[in-house]
C-alpha cells in the first residue's frame, strides 16, 4: 500500500498520539470506516423497508427531517462535538442532491426506520 507522504506523516502523528503502532492505527481506521459503511447500508435498507410498508416519504417529511438534522448539526457545532465537521461535509454532499440522496441522508441520521416513523408521527 502506498500513501502520499503528507498523509503518511499525519498517520504517524495520529498513531503516536493514540499510543498505537502505525499498522494498528490504520487497522482501527479501516474498521471504523467499514463499520460506518455497514450502518449506512443497514439504514438505507431500513428506509426501503419502511417505505415499502408505509409509502415513500413526502417532500414535506424530507424537508422536516433535513431541518431537524441541520438544527442537530448546529447544536453539535455549538457544543464543540468533534464529529460536527464530518457531519457537515456529509450534509453538504446531499444539499442539492436527488431524492435518493436525501433518503440516504435521512437513513444515515434515522436508522433504523422506526426512528424515522416516530419523527414523522407514523406508526412503525
Amino acid at each position: 500500500m502506498s500513501l502520499p507522504p503528507e498523509l503518511d506523516d499525519e498517520i504517524e502523528v495520529a498513531a503516536d498520539a493514540a499510543g498505537l503502532s502505525y499498522s494498528a492505527w490504520i487497522a482501527q481506521a479501516v474498521r471504523k470506516e467499514l463499520s460506518h459503511e455497514d450502518r449506512l447500508r443497514a439504514g438505507l435498507e431500513a428506509v426501503r423497508e419502511y417505505e415499502r410498508e408505509f409509502g415513500a416519504f413526502t417532500e414535506e417529511e424530507l424537508a422536516e427531517a433535513d431541518a431537524w438534522a441541520q438544527a442537530a448539526l448546529e447544536r453539535s457545532k455549538q457544543s464543540g462535538n468533534v464529529a460536527a465537521p464530518q457531519c457537515a461535509a456529509e450534509n453538504r454532499s446531499y444539499a442539492n442532491g436527488s431524492r435518493a440522496g436525501r433518503r440516504a441522508d435521512l437513513a444515515r441520521r434515522r436508522a433504523p426506520g422506526a426512528a424515522a416513523a416516530r419523527l414523522h408521527g407514523r406508526a412503525a
